[in-house]
């Protein structure tokens, strides 16, 4: 067995955002607060509105043209939702003109007027089109209404800001949607982490992107210094199926213990289990009521641990047992699969792990995990 090839098998169970820091969100649905993401039941989530953020000398102009070139300020702000920015941009539209009418529907800005206008697209200068949806910089004569070429279900992004109130080191970031539906974060998001000991992130010292796809949102911090006070999670993902109400179950941004050497052995098992209940009829028609379905990882060998690799182990389930989850992450480094998700799970031991010495102060664990729900 080769004791000298590392690949970094983590277990996570200190999330630092459970401990109380300064957490601020850019927007947040009525019941569904960031806070509910701190749960590991998988049914509780947080939801954001969907913010759009205007700021002076970035997005504030719309330009246009009713018999003469005009220009409507919208006022820099933080608007909670779309319907509030259409809101805001048709008084502009009428404070400098009049007769328009703004709508925000289906995540699609639509501007209408009650007789043609020309949309001077071609004037960027911080404009507001690109934010609407409105990507062309050619300009365009409306007789009526345009409807945005693209969908935007949020501008810039949706954005978690934590001041821990001290250096904290971060091994993991992970988030992850309900059990019984896939990650609501399309697969084209940008999901960024940024790290600062001063609450400022024009050029913060540390930026990293995370791995996004329908499991979930995962980073782990394989050999980076990761000692921050305030960190950022932003979400960007303008053009989301769902909009700006898609939902996180859960969120990590916390500690993991590394074991050192490699030492899951070749051979473990690992299955996508079914929960839909079958039944048949008396004349042998099948009816199915479908639920979800969650992995178990069965078979792990831990091989030829330290004392000290043995009690990181030890010490796991003597605080989670077999009834607190935490993440499991069997490859971050990606060295037998490609996605670093397919084994990253929230989970939670399926028994009592089995501890063998092999030899003087060498041991060998066997473990099996269940993903928790």
């Amino acid at each position: 067995m080769i004791l000298d090839n590392p690949c970094y098998v983590q277990f996570c169970n200190s999330n630092l955002l459970e401990i109380n820091p300064t957490i601020t969100v850019s927007s947040e649905t009525v019941g569904y607060e960031f806070s509910k993401a701190l749960n590991y039941n998988r049914q509780q989530t947080y939801k954001p509105t969907g913010r759009f953020l205007i700021e002076t000398g970035v997005n504030t102009t719309f330009y246009f043209n009713d018999g003469s070139d005009k220009t409507a300020l919208v006022p820099a702000s933080n608007y909670a939702t779309g319907i509030a920015l259409a809101t805001a941009l048709q008084t502009s539209l009428n404070t400098a003109s009049s007769g328009f009418t703004v709508t925000y529907s289906s995540n699609r800005f639509t501007i209408a007027r009650s007789s043609a206008f020309t949309l001077r697209l071609s004037q960027t200068s911080a404009a507001i089109h690109y934010t609407l949806g409105l990507t062309s910089i050619t300009n365009v004569v409306v007789a009526a209404s345009i409807s945005a070429n693209e969908k935007r279900c949020h501008y810039p992004y949706e954005e978690i800001a934590i001041d821990f109130g001290f250096n904290a080191i971060v091994d993991f970031f992970g988030m992850i949607g309900r059990l019984t539906e896939e990650f609501q974060i399309s697969d084209s998001a940008t999901v960024t982490l940024l790290a600062n000991n001063i609450n400022d992130f024009t050029s913060p010292p540390l930026s990293v992107t995370a791995t996004v796809n329908n499991e979930g949102a995962f980073y782990s911090f394989n050999e980076i210094d990761s000692a921050y006070r305030f960190w950022r999670i932003r979400i960007q993902d303008f053009q989301n199926p769902l909009g700006g109400t898609f939902e996180i179950s859960n969120c990590y941004l916390g500690q993991g213990q590394f074991l050192e050497f490699r030492n899951v052995s070749n051979g473990f098992d690992f299955a996508l289990n079914d929960t839909t209940a079958i039944s048949e009829s008396e004349s042998g028609v099948k009816y199915f009521d479908e639920s979800y379905k969650f992995f178990t990882f069965d078979g792990l060998t831990f091989a030829i641990l330290t004392p000290e690799n043995k009690d990181i182990l030890l010490n796991l389930f003597n605080d989670q047992g077999t009834s607190r989850p935490f993440y499991l992450c069997l490859d971050p480094s990606k060295k037998i699969t490609t996605s670093i998700s397919r084994f990253n799970r929230l989970v939670r031991f399926t028994n009592s792990p089995r501890f063998n010495q092999v030899f003087y102060k060498y041991y060998t664990v066997n473990a099996n995990f269940t993903e928790h729900f």
